[in-house]
């Protein structure tokens, strides 16, 4: 659903790229920072913990797959806990786990909540999350989708997807579905930038960014799994290099394309908060602009936030 104050953060953004600091008014529901003098340096996302919020940890549920029928029992080649409140029906033993990776299935759980994982066999969790079904009633079967990148590349070629829920009553996990899987162990190195508070510490070149390579798993959708890296922002041997993000923390990656030559990108709502002024703005646009111009295919990136198209193109 469109959020309603999503014209306003749009047009305020780009605003800024025209006027300079000074024309933004943040509604309530928005992280607030003092702009000052519109120096980006006052904020330093590099600790994301303080300022994701917890709301958005579950997946919305499918609006395109169908709701189970009454017998929602498992059929032949699905895979079902022992309870049969959780099926999967997209996973089969042994098959190896592309990059992205999806999950298919049905469950009846509390509060329509899914939860899953992929580790490896050392229990290593590289991917994990939770997904609301389609269940239109308490108590009834709902179908779930999962579509996700490894968090972690796998480093060891077999591991285990999981699908189960969690106890209202005690947190435990329950009809749990554990299904053996390979991984390809492929990795493939991908560019991703960041200011750098070491080679320009007062943060005077807006636009200066810099490429640190990370080695990501192998996949056929690099530009969405490398925008994803950025997301995450600098890690932690990379924040000891000076590295810092200028992308508000808890940002979502809600699509990407490209065609003839331009990547269109969709941010979520949280793109647009917390912006100090014109300089971190441009700092934004360099980190996506660089990010996805490695690509021989893309010339010029389009930005949009929640599926409004902000009009901006980024050039070259």
């Amino acid at each position: 659903m469109y959020h309603r104050g999503m014209k306003k953060r749009v047009v305020a953004l780009f605003c800024i790229l025209l006027l300079g600091a000074g024309c933004f008014r943040w509604s309530n529901d928005q992280k607030q920072v003092d702009e000052g003098e519109g120096n980006m340096g006052d904020i330093p996302f590099q600790d994301f913990g303080d300022f994701i919020s917890s709301e958005d940890e579950i997946a919305p549920p499918p609006e395109d797959l169908p709701l189970p029928s009454e017998d929602a029992s498992p059929k032949p080649g699905e895979v079902a806990s022992i309870s049969e409140n959780v099926v999967v029906s997209s996973i089969v033993e042994r098959q190896i786990l592309s990059n992205p990776f999806v999950i298919l299935g049905r469950a009846r759980a509390f509060e329509s909540v899914v939860n899953w994982r992929v580790r490896d066999s050392r229990h290593k969790d590289l991917a994990s999350g939770a997904v609301m079904t389609n269940a239109p009633d308490m108590g009834r079967f709902g179908s779930f989708r999962v579509r996700d990148f490894f968090d972690e590349a796998p480093d060891i070629g077999e591991g285990y997807v999981e699908v189960y829920t969690v106890s209202p009553r005690d947190g435990s996990e329950q009809d749990k579905v554990s299904i053996p899987v390979r991984f390809d162990e492929s990795t493939i190195p991908v560019k991703i930038f960041f200011s750098n508070l070491k080679e320009d510490p007062n943060l005077e070149n807006c636009e200066r960014v810099q490429a640190f390579t990370r080695r990501i798993a192998k996949t056929v959708n690099t530009a969405e799994a490398t925008m994803l890296e950025l997301l995450k922002g600098p890690s932690a041997a990379e924040q000891s290099l000076g590295a810092r993000t200028s992308v508000f923390p808890g940002t979502a990656l809600r699509s990407i394309s490209i065609t003839d030559g331009a990547a269109t990108v969709d941010f979520s709502k949280e793109f647009t908060y917390a912006i100090a002024g014109s300089c971190h703005v441009q700092a934004i646009i360099a980190q996506v602009n660089e990010t996805l111009k490695q690509f021989e295919s893309v010339d010029i990136v389009k930005m949009k936030v929640e599926g409004e198209d902000a009009e901006l193109q980024l050039q070259p």
